[in-house]
C-alpha cells in the first residue's frame, strides 16, 4: 500500500475500534493525525466519535493531535461529547483537549452544547469540571441550558444550573429563555427545576409570548398548572393582544381552557383584530368551550371590528350545537354586520338548513335584506340549496320579493341552473313570467345561460315564450340547439319570422 492507502486504512481501523491494526499501522510509520475522507477527519476523530477508548489511547500515545479539527471545525472532543462517550471525553481532556474545551465548531457550538442537547449528564459533568463555559451561546444563540431544557433532560438541566447557568438567558432575536422551550414541549419536570432555580415565569419573547402562552398553545395542562402556581400571568397579552386562552381555545385544549378560566382568565378580551375568544370557539364549533365561556360571563353578542358576532361564525359553518348554545344564552338573531347581513343570511347562503330552522325558531326575520337588498331566500336560491329554500318559504319568505334590478329568487335560481330549486319556487307560487328591470323573464335567463332543464321546468309551468325579445331569439343567437328545439316543440312564436330563422341558422352553425 502507498502512503495515502495506509492513512485510509488507519482511519478505517480507528473507526471500527480495531486497536491491533491501528498499532500495526502506527508502527509502520503512518501519521496518527492524517486527515481522510470528505470531512477530513483524523483517526482520532473516528475513534473518539465511536467511543473506542482503547483505540483513542493508542492514538494519543502515538502523538495524535488531540485538538485537530475537521472541515466542520469539530474536534475529537466535540464528537465524543456529542455521542456521550464520557470515558473518551475524560481521556481527551486529560491529554490536552481541556485547553480548548470552549472551542466552537462551524455551528458556533462548544462540546458542551451537543452533550447537553443529548442529555449526556456524565459527559456534561466532565466538561464542566474542565471549565467549560456553561453560558456559551451556540446556534440561534442557544446556551447549553436552552438545549437541555428544550429536550427535557432535567438531570442535565440541574447540573448546568448548579454550575452557574443563567436560568433567564434569552436567545438572540427570538428572546426565548430555557423556560419558554421547556414549556413549549411540555417538559414538566424541567419546568419545575427551572422555576425552582428562579426562572422568570412571566418573561416575554420577541413576540411578547410568555412560557404560559406557549404551554397553553400546545395543551400541556400540567405545565400550565405549574406555571400558574408559580405566578404566571393568565391575562398577559402578546404582540397581537392575545392572551394564553387564545391558543388554547384555537387548538381545542379543553383541560387547559378550564385551568386558565379557573385561574381568572378574562373571557371578554379581544385581540388586535377585534376577535373575541367566543368568536374562536364558535368558529370551530367547539360547543363545549362555547358553553364554558358563556358560563364564565362571556358577552354572547360581542362584535368584532367587522361588526360580526359569534352567532355569525357558527351560522356560516353550520355548527348546529354551537348555535343552540348561543341562542340559549340569548344571542341576538337580528344583529347585522357591516354588509347588513344577519346570521340567517349566512346560514342560508351555505345551505345549513338545520341552522336556518333553529334561527327561524329563535325569531330571525325571514325577509330581512342586506345592503344589496337581498333577503336570505335570495342567497339560498342562488346557491341551489333547495332544502333551505323550502324551510325559508315555509317560514313566510316572500317568493316573489324583488331586489336590486327587480331580480327575484326565481331569476337567480334559473341563472345558476338550479332546476330543483326552480321547481320548489314555482310550486310555492313564484311568478314564472316576472320581469327584471330590463324586461327579462326567468325563461330569458334560462335560454341565455343554456340551462335546458330549467327551460323545460319553466315551460311546464306555462312560461311565456313570446315576449318582445323572445327566448327563441336568444337561444338562436347563442347557438343553443337543445333549447331552440324545446322552444319550437312548445310552439314558440317567431318560428316563421325571417329574422329569427336567420339568427337560428347563424347560431346553430356557430354551435357546430
Amino acid at each position: 500500500m502507498d502512503k495515502s492507502q495506509k492513512e485510509e486504512a488507519l482511519c478505517d481501523a480507528a473507526k471500527n475500534g480495531d486497536t491491533d491494526r491501528v498499532k500495526q499501522l502506527l508502527e509502520e510509520g503512518v501519521n496518527p493525525s492524517a486527515a481522510c475522507g470528505i470531512l477530513q477527519m483524523t483517526p482520532l476523530h473516528k475513534a473518539a466519535g465511536n467511543g473506542h477508548h482503547e483505540t483513542v489511547s493508542a492514538l494519543l500515545a502515538a502523538g495524535a493531535d488531540v485538538n485537530a479539527q475537521d472541515d466542520t471545525k469539530s474536534s475529537p472532543l466535540h464528537l465524543a461529547a456529542w455521542k456521550g462517550h464520557h470515558e473518551t471525553v475524560s481521556a481527551l481532556l486529560t491529554a490536552g483537549a481541556g485547553a480548548n474545551v470552549n472551542r466552537k465548531d462551524i455551528w458556533q457550538e462548544t462540546p458542551l452544547h451537543p452533550a447537553a442537547e443529548n442529555g449526556h449528564h456524565e459527559t456534561v459533568s466532565a466538561l464542566l469540571a474542565a471549565d467549560a463555559d456553561v453560558n456559551a451561546q451556540g446556534r440561534l444563540q442557544k446556551t447549553p441550558l436552552h438545549l437541555a431544557a428544550e429536550k427535557g433532560h432535567h438531570e442535565t438541566v440541574s447540573a448546568l444550573l448548579t454550575a452557574g447557568a443563567d436560568v433567564n438567558a434569552q436567545q438572540g432575536r427570538l428572546q426565548k429563555t430555557p423556560l419558554h422551550l421547556a414549556a413549549w414541549y411540555g417538559h414538566h419536570e424541567t419546568v419545575s427545576a427551572l422555576l425552582a432555580a428562579g426562572a422568570d415565569v412571566n418573561v416575554q419573547d420577541s413576540e411578547q409570548r410568555t412560557p404560559l402562552y406557549l404551554a397553553a398553545e400546545k395543551g400541556h395542562h400540567e405545565t400550565v398548572s405549574a406555571l400558574l402556581a408559580a405566578g404566571g400571568d393568565v391575562n398577559v397579552q402578546d404582540k397581537w393582544q392575545r392572551t394564553p386562552l387564545y391558543p388554547a381555545t384555537e387548538n381545542g385544549h379543553h383541560e387547559t381552557v378550564s385551568a386558565l378560566l379557573t385561574a381568572g382568565a378574562d373571557v371578554n378580551v379581544q385581540d388586535r383584530r377585534g376577535r373575541s375568544l367566543l368568536d374562536l370557539a364558535a368558529d370551530r364549533g367547539d360547543h363545549e368551550t362555547v358553553s364554558a365561556f358563556l358560563a364564565a360571563g362571556a358577552d354572547v353578542d360581542v362584535q368584532s371590528e367587522w361588526q360580526s358576532i359569534p352567532l355569525y361564525l357558527a351560522a356560516i359553518r353550520g355548527h348546529h350545537e354551537t348555535i343552540s348554545a348561543l341562542l340559549a344564552a340569548g344571542a341576538d338573531v337580528t344583529v347585522q354586520d357591516r354588509q347588513q347581513r344577519t346570521a340567517l343570511h349566512l346560514a342560508a347562503q351555505k345551505g345549513h338548513h338545520e341552522t336556518v330552522s333553529a334561527l327561524l325558531a329563535a325569531g330571525a326575520d325571514v325577509n330581512v335584506q342586506d345592503k344589496w337588498q337581498r333577503p336570505p331566500l335570495y342567497l339560498a336560491a342562488e346557491n341551489g340549496h333547495h332544502e333551505t329554500v323550502s324551510a325559508l318559504l315555509a317560514a313566510g319568505a316572500g317568493v316573489n320579493i324583488h331586489g336590486r334590478l327587480q331580480i327575484t329568487p326565481l331569476h337567480l335560481a334559473v341563472y345558476e341552473g338550479h332546476h330543483e330549486t326552480v321547481s320548489v319556487l314555482l310550486a310555492a307560487g313564484a311568478d314564472v313570467n316576472v320581469q327584471d328591470s330590463q324586461g327579462y323573464t326567468p325563461l330569458h335567463y334560462a335560454t341565455d345561460r343554456h340551462h335546458s332543464k330549467c327551460v323545460e321546468v319553466l315551460l311546464q309551468h306555462k312560461a311565456d315564450k313570446d315576449k318582445k325579445t323572445t327566448p327563441l331569439h336568444l337561444a338562436a343567437e347563442k347557438g343553443h340547439p337543445e333549447t331552440v328545439s324545446a322552444l319550437l316543440t312548445a310552439g314558440a312564436a317567431g318560428a316563421d319570422c325571417a329574422d329569427c330563422i336567420r339568427e337560428a341558422c347563424e347560431g346553430l352553425c356557430r354551435a357546430y
